[in-house]
């Protein structure tokens, strides 16, 4: 006899397999966790306003303390030569 049970709740996915023959019984369980979703954190360019991935960002500056992304390196080369131009207010 084979029983197979299959229960899904909260992204875990939990098998259950029954085995029985010549009296005896196995049991096997079997859990598997849906990949977590990964948090994305997005950032606007200063330069083009775009919005870009920090963690695919072209380029980045530091200016006065605050971390700046852009979407090109023309995009940082323009903000290097004048922050100011781009700072928030």
């Amino acid at each position: 006899m084979r029983e197979v049970q299959i229960m899904a709740s909260g992204g875990v996915l939990n098998v259950r397999r029954s085995e029985t023959g010549c009296g005896t019984t196995k049991q096997m369980d079997f859990w598997r966790r849906r990949p977590s979703r990964k948090e994305v954190y997005m950032a606007l360019c200063v330069v083009c306003k775009v919005e870009v991935e920090e963690k695919k960002a072209r380029g980045t500056s530091v200016f006065k303390d605050k971390t700046y992304y852009f979407d090109s390196k023309a995009c940082k080369k323009t903000f290097d030569e004048s922050p100011e131009q781009f700072e928030e207010k």
